[in-house]
């Protein structure tokens, strides 16, 4: 019996240690972020790409600060849904990708 609660304790430890932290989370959002908008006809360039790497590293970096782990699964399994409720920390982001959209520095 105590042979079982060892391998039981061991089983949880690496299960815990195997789970996928924040910082994961985060970092699939950016992906899924880039490449979902990376694609638009007006960023489809190479400074565009970039513009759409910093929104989405600024929106990654500002939810982070909201979210532990539960929360940005949940949240990375929704969808752009849920990203309303986060408008004013994101704001930031949105208005610094607008500008150079509308500005580009050459």
């Amino acid at each position: 019996m105590q042979r079982l609660y060892s391998i039981l304790f061991l089983a949880a430890l690496c299960a815990a240690g195997c789970a996928p932290t924040k910082e994961d989370y985060r970092n699939d959002f950016v992906k899924g972020c880039v490449n979902r908008f990376a694609k638009d006809s007006t960023v489809a360039s190479t400074e565009g790409r970039k513009w759409v790497e910093d929104f989405c590293n600024c929106v990654g970096d500002q939810l982070n600060t909201q979210m532990d782990a539960g929360q940005w699964r949940l949240f990375n399994k929704s969808g752009d849904t849920s990203l309303s409720q986060f408008h004013a920390y994101i704001e930031t982001c949105i208005n610094n990708f607008n500008k150079n959209k509308l500005n580009p520095v050459k």
